[in-house]
């Protein structure tokens, strides 16, 4: 964050629940990372902004973001909508009312 705080900005979301967001972040260290969750990676997806909404490859990082909230979430209503493209900057907007992440830390 240092480097990138002097030539932009960053805004750090948190979920209220961390059982969702630690769900979310195992869903999507097993579809990104590595399928046995381990620290070796043996999925390498490609960069690209074509393809289903659903599909892991090609993928671009707000992307993933969606997807692992709106599938590794079970049956709860975390996300509300889910757009074709997923835009970094409207993330929070995607979520449901009772899980909307809060802004907590704001670098520039």
């Amino acid at each position: 964050m240092d480097n990138y705080g002097k030539h932009g900005w960053i805004k750090v979301y948190r979920l209220k629940d961390s059982s969702v967001a630690n769900a979310a972040a195992v869903w999507a260290d097993k579809n990104y990372y590595s399928t046995k969750g381990t620290s070796k990676q043996d999925i390498f997806p490609k960069y690209g902004l074509t393809g289903s909404r659903y599909a892991k490859n090609p993928t671009y990082c707000s992307k993933i973001v969606l997807q692992a909230f709106y599938f590794g979430t079970g049956s709860k209503p975390v996300v509300q909508v889910f757009p074709s493209l997923v835009t970094v900057y409207d993330l929070p907007n995607y979520f449901s009312k009772a899980y909307k992440p809060q802004q907590v830390k704001y670098f520039q």
